[in-house]
């Protein structure tokens, strides 16, 4: 049976061509996206590992017996200490804490050595390569350096051997309260004060999410003071659409949903052809064993090749692909091959396969015998032969009759081809965008680095910023004041004892609260509920000349307005709305009630007791509660995105009780195109691990560029699947109509011997697709809109008819880039339609009608 099996498939050549081509790009096309799915996450992956380290979890401040502790828990593994002692002097230059780290917590870490070897004893350590090039003379390995350690009044020094300069690390780590080590001693080192040193252990869980992390310091916490912290930087819980599809287990649902629609059609092509030899076969005396096993051989072949011939394709695909975008972006590129995703697909393709083709020859072998294979035949195509009237053949008749009889394979076909324009026009839209933004971000520079934290006390002073001026390449800084309540159980609030029963107040209190997830939620109060307050510099004259010109009642004292001793309110008119992007999150706005076009009612301040200024409100914040007076009130809409209350940066300080020095939490370096990036880079990285741990500071530089490599990946994506798409459509649509016309070429010659044209059999055939065509564009548009409407929704917030028309007349330019794509979608497959066919039309009206009379298969 197999001979016979391997002859049948040799003996139709074209139908084995086409079957076995589609059934290798199947495979092809899922194992190079496995594979180059698998490697580009892989790559995303150790290039966050590498920046932010491997470590799921960090237990802060623990004692050492928590270590054992750990290590009974089933999730944890991977465990490594990392001890941090006292501040520490190198050859008399500051140069941060000094610290002890064991091997597993290095690799976890990604602690990499530029040269040398990791200390070992108490007499060796470790250096940072810009403390090293900082030191005068020249420091080699093997000399000796002095280290003079400070913790509180105590210190203490000795001399140790160098034996490693270390390269520059954890710089964007955000591990709360604790200061990373800049110098690495040896095991049994004494670090300072011993009996202050802080020990922090960093450990992987079986569950990389902060979910897991809090299970477990649930558990373990109760009998330890350790703080737990979630490496969320490194494995970030992305829930946006292209992140759950590129999750294992959906990633692989899809592939397989994908391709058995695609070989569900193929055996719809090939049924018929199929199941009229198999029953041939069975009227020359086949049995239903031999029928079964000869149809399993030839699964056996076809699979057999399709499998090898696929997977060499998509291999290489996949290794070209990703070689691209290793040159084009320009990172390290890591190769994985994920075996279990490419077993379960291949496996789920083959058996949808095997199901399919098993199925028609059961269904063969199910039917009854009648004397001659061509009466079984008429049996079979009973609906066709079952003419209950004649009738005059019209192409109007024809096109029904086709839509009578292949109902199932229109439906079909229309299905795939909607969702092909949907696919491409989303596609084609993002790729648009990306190129556009990807033009936009290549003339950004982003030479600056930003320093800012939501948390006033933590910040930087005056102090501070000179000593970063004085870097080579940074010359100016630009700096503010704000306190941010996020994350925090408190928000700012603003209350006066007049506000108690305003409902102007009150509303305004309510929605900000829901917004900001505050619970319990206050039913009543006389306060403001505020996430963000921000201080006005004094060197903003404009704005404060805008204040003076804004103000309806009182008047802006500018001298303790800077000092902190008067505000300004804000008691403008608001409305309700929806600001929620992708959910439904309503707050206050403010408005002009002039030019203001929504019908919903407007909250306008107007109290029988309002208050007046010199009066004095009090605001209460994580950091304090201040009283300060009113200075001014104003009524209009405000300009500069203010709510409820505007504040000099002198009153932050007062607030959060600062008042020694000046500290900013928002500052922006801006450094020169000339500059050495990579030493100013490693100079501003260490001055910052030594006074605030390397958190809050970020290289816009950096930022830009991983933008532009994102935009340069994502397009690449959006073409590489619009080719797949588009080519896949072309192949299957190409083989889906000869196959249909090859069957039908008998009733083609019938009909040409009852006197239709050949050109009235074109344009059966071409009216039939054009009216599935229209079905197909309104349906495939339909679903495009949608999706449209969706993304704006998030993009603008629109909440009513009136503030859509606003949001699509804004974003002229989307709408057009999006018509734009949905056009070419619908031109480039009603294209491939249209020659897919054309092509098989022409050829077989090519023939001559006794060629196609006879020719039965």
């Amino acid at each position: 049976m197999r001979k016979i099996a391997l002859k049948s498939i040799r003996g139709k050549k074209r139908e084995t061509r086409l079957l076995a081509g589609m059934l290798i790009l199947i495979y092809a096309v899922n194992f190079m996206l496995v594979i180059f799915a698998g490697s580009f996450e892989k790559t995303l992956e150790e290039n966050r590992y590498e920046k932010y380290g491997e470590w799921s979890g960090a237990a802060i401040g623990a004692d050492i017996n928590l270590k054992d502790t750990l290590e009974t828990q089933k999730d944890v593994y991977s465990i490594g200490a990392m001890e941090t002692g006292g501040n520490v002097r190198v050859e008399g230059r500051e140069c941060g804490k000094v610290g002890t780290v064991d091997k597993t917590a290095r690799e976890l870490a990604r602690m990499e050595l530029e040269n040398g070897k990791w200390p070992e004893t108490e007499t060796e350590a470790a250096l940072p390569a810009s403390i090293v090039k900082q030191l005068d003379g020249t420091v080699d390995i093997g000399d000796k350096v002095s280290l003079d350690y400070a913790e509180g009044s105590r210190k203490s020094g000795r001399e140790v051997i160098l034996t490693g300069i270390i390269k520059t690390w954890g710089t964007d780590w955000t591990v709360d309260r604790s200061l990373l080590p800049s110098v690495i001693q040896g095991k049994n080192s004494k670090t300072g004060a011993e009996s202050d040193n802080s020990i922090t252990y960093f450990f992987k869980t079986s569950d990389m999410n902060a979910g897991s992390l809090n299970n477990l310091s649930a558990r373990i916490g109760q009998n330890s003071e350790a703080e737990f912290v979630f490496n969320e930087e490194a494995y970030p819980g992305n829930m946006s659409l292209a992140a759950t599809l590129s999750e294992d287990g959906k990633q692989v649902m899809f592939l397989i949903l994908v391709s058995t629609i695609i070989i569900g059609y193929l055996l719809t092509v090939f049924a018929k052809n199929e199941r009229y030899c198999l029953l041939i076969l069975r009227g020359l005396g086949a049995g239903r064993g031999q029928i079964l096993l000869l149809t399993l051989w030839k699964c056996v072949y076809f699979l057999g090749f399709s499998v090898l011939a696929g997977a060499m394709i998509g291999s290489a695909g996949s290794i070209a692909l990703l070689s691209i975008v290793k040159s084009v972006i320009g990172i390290s590129v890591f190769y994985e091959i994920k075996w279990l995703n490419i077993l379960q697909i291949g496996g789920a393709c083959a058996i949808v396969f095997v199901i399919g083709y098993l199925g028609m020859a059961m269904q063969v072998c199910m039917m009854e015998i009648m004397s001659s294979y061509k009466e079984d035949s008429e049996r079979y195509e009973k609906k066709v032969l079952d003419i209950k009237r004649a009738e005059y053949h019209t192409i109007k008749s024809m096109v029904k009759r086709n839509r009578r009889f292949y109902r199932d394979r229109i439906g079909f076909r229309a299905g795939i081809s909607i969702i092909v324009i949907v696919i491409s026009a989303v596609c084609t839209y993002l790729f648009i965008k990306s190129e556009s933004d990807y033009r936009f971000w290549k003339e950004q520079k982003g030479y600056n680095y930003l320093f800012q934290t939501p948390d006033l006390t933590e910040g930087i002073s005056d102090v501070d910023i000179d000593n970063i001026k004085d870097i080579p390449g940074i010359d100016t800084a630009e700096y503010e004041k704000f306190l941010n309540c996020s994350g925090k159980e408190q928000m700012i609030t603003i209350s006066w004892n007049g506000w108690k029963d305003s409902e102007y107040v009150r509303t305004y209190r309510r929605y900000a609260q829901v917004h900001n997830s505050t619970e319990p939620y206050d039913k009543e109060g006389d306060y403001f509920m505020l996430n963000e307050i921000r201080g006005v510099s004094p060197q903003e004259k404009e704005r404060l000349s805008g204040y003076q010109d804004a103000i309806a009642d009182g008047e802006l004292d500018e001298d303790a307005f800077n000092k902190g001793e008067e505000c300004i309110l804000f008691l403008s008119p608001y409305q309700i709305r929806d600001v929620g992007a992708d959910i439904i999150d309503k707050e206050p706005v403010y408005i002009d009630p002039e030019g203001s076009v929504e019908k919903r009612h407007i909250y306008t301040y107007e109290e029988d007791n309002p208050i007046q200024p010199g009066t004095y409100i009090t605001i209460s914040s994580p950091w304090g509660t201040k009283e300060i007076k009113v200075g001014g009130i104003i009524y209009a809409a405000p300009e500069y995105g203010e709510q409820v209350i505007a504040v000099g940066e002198r009153f932050l300080d007062k607030l959060c009780e600062i008042e020694d020095e000046n500290l900013y939490n928002s500052v922006r370096f801006p450094y020169s195109e000339d500059a050495d990036f990579e030493e100013m880079d490693i100079a501003i990285a260490d001055f910052f691990s030594t006074v605030h741990n390397g958190e809050g500071l970020v290289n816009e530089r950096n930022i830009y560029e991983e933008i532009r490599g994102q935009l340069v990946s994502d397009i690449f994506r959006m073409v590489v699947i619009i080719t797949a798409v588009w080519l896949l459509y072309l192949l299957i649509m190409y083989q889906g109509n000869a196959g249909h016309l090859n069957y039908e070429r008998k009733r083609i010659g019938i009909l040409q011997t009852l006197g239709i044209s050949k050109s009235d059999l074109k344009k059966m055939y071409y009216y039939e697709y054009l009216y599935e065509s229209v079905i197909i564009t309104g349906a495939g548009a339909l679903i495009c809109s949608a999706w449209f409407v969706y993304r704006l929704r998030v993009a603008t917030s629109f909440d009513s008819m009136k503030t859509f028309k606003h949001a699509v007349t804004s974003n002229m330019g989307d709408l057009s880039d999006f018509a734009f794509s949905v056009l070419t979608a619908v031109v480039i497959c009603a294209g491939i339609s249209l020659i897919t066919i054309h092509v098989p039309v022409k050829r077989i009206l090519r023939n001559s009608i006794i060629t196609n009379i006879r020719r039965l298969q």
